[in-house]
């Protein structure tokens, strides 16, 4: 593993696969504001470069999964055919960017279109709440993904 200096201020390490970097796996989580100035923290999540920058997956450079690493779906790494029909079929909620930043703000916004299963809060501390959804990853695997959000109440028109 390489160590790198990650986004956010945190440390990460590198995992490499035989295709390009498997992972940028933070030490800390990963915290980041999109334009409307909203905290978010994602966990799980993994960020990787896209093997074809983003011509099947339509995202971007870099991809941010709500899943461990070790979850990372492998098939869109695979070969052009496997990629092009796993990312025509995967309906997971899957950020993506031109960097790693992007990429969070992506997945965060992805997840807040979804209506979560649970939002709890508001921490006593900051005011911010914790929303929870139940990803449903096309091989039949389930993810319980957080966010920590400034916001409590979930619409159909969010973003």
């Amino acid at each position: 593993m390489t160590p790198l200096p990650a986004y956010g201020g945190t440390f990460a390490f590198v995992l490499w696969n035989r295709h390009s970097v498997l992972a940028l796996v933070g030490l800390a989580p990963v915290m980041a504001w999109d334009s409307q100035r909203r905290m978010g923290l994602v966990f799980p999540m993994s960020i990787v470069p896209d093997r074809y920058s983003g011509t099947y997956s339509r995202r971007g450079a870099w991809l941010a999964f709500p899943c461990d690493p070790w979850e990372v779906p492998t098939e869109p790494f695979e070969d052009d055919s496997t990629a092009r029909d796993w990312w025509g079929d995967v309906r997971v909620p899957i950020g993506g960017g031109g960097t790693p930043d992007e990429a969070c703000l992506d997945l965060i916004e992805r997840l807040v279109a979804i209506r979560p299963e649970n939002v709890s809060g508001p921490n006593p501390g900051d005011h911010t709440y914790m929303w929870t959804w139940h990803i449903h990853w096309p091989d039949g695997r389930r993810t319980l993904v957080d966010s920590i959000l400034e916001r409590s109440e979930w619409s159909p028109a969010d973003p």
